[in-house]
């Protein structure tokens, strides 16, 4: 796997939108996503940030 510090994307690249009990995953494509560690959320809470995807994304949340 290879794993990339920074990309560009966009909202409507977005799949779907996962939420595990500790983290936000956004599936971009069938081998690409990103990551988001939700106690390491800066600047933002993980409901803020949900809220915002949603809103962002038009997208609901797969709860795994």
């Amino acid at each position: 796997m290879e794993v990339q510090e920074s990309m560009a994307w966009s909202y409507d690249e977005i799949l779907d939108l996962v939420e595990a009990p500790d983290c936000f995953i956004l599936i971009l494509g069938e081998d690409s996503a990103l990551v988001y560690i939700k106690e390491q959320l800066q600047g933002i809470g993980a409901e803020e940030f949900r809220a915002f995807l949603l809103a962002k994304t038009g997208k609901d949340f797969i709860r795994i």
